[in-house]
């Protein structure tokens, strides 16, 4: 990969973030070793595919959020080109997130200092012949900064005629007292970034 924006970040001002987020998704997503009822595994609240999409790059793993449930339903059902629609209704849940540094692309004073305009930050990724300047930038964020986190403009509250914000969150970038975490009915945390690695051994 490039060593393109590695010494901007090194720079760049970022911002701390703390703040419930939403994730909107069709639930067999999140229990993907058992989509056939009956279901022989909980659901993965965090769960990530490694799949390559607008801030990164196939295999590595992160977490694409919405500052608003509004918008994470637009993300949910805005179709990928080559893609229909998902026929399955999404659920929308909370995430508690608290992050020390998150990169900020709604700053346009930041986006200038990468060289980046809404051109690079809606420019389609899906058939790209190489990496765009988003995947790009998101794979140096996530392996050379120290930055766990990119809050960009959602494109598909754009095209609903709204104004969204989506954050995209790199899970082996989430360090203590970095937290981001989903909790059950009773109020405590049920999945956590970080990982407990007690909880790990135990699997």
């Amino acid at each position: 990969m490039s060593d393109r924006f590695v010494k901007e970040l090194r720079r760049i001002p970022t911002i701390s973030f703390r703040k419930w987020l939403f994730r909107a998704v069709p639930f067999f997503t999140l229990v993907p070793e058992s989509r056939q009822p009956p279901l022989l595994e909980p659901p993965d609240w965090l769960f990530t595919s490694g799949r390559q999409n607008r801030f990164n790059t196939r295999g590595l793993h992160c977490l694409y959020l919405s500052e608003d449930e509004t918008t994470a339903l637009a993300e949910q059902r805005r179709p990928l080109v080559g893609e229909d629609d998902s026929p399955e209704y999404p659920v929308v849940f909370r995430v508690e997130v608290r992050l020390r540094r998150v990169l900020d692309l709604t700053d346009a004073s930041v986006c200038t200092a990468l060289g980046l305009d809404v051109g690079d930050l809606e420019a389609p990724w899906r058939n790209a012949r190489t990496p765009t300047s988003t995947q790009i930038l998101g794979e140096v964020v996530a392996t050379h900064s120290g930055i766990s986190a990119i809050r960009f403009p959602s494109i598909a509250a754009k095209e609903i005629g709204s104004v969204g914000v989506n954050i995209v969150i790199y899970r082996d970038q989430v360090s203590s007292p970095d937290k981001v975490t989903i909790c059950g009915r009773d109020g405590k945390p049920s999945h956590t970034w970080p990982v407990d690695p007690k909880r790990v051994r135990k699997k």
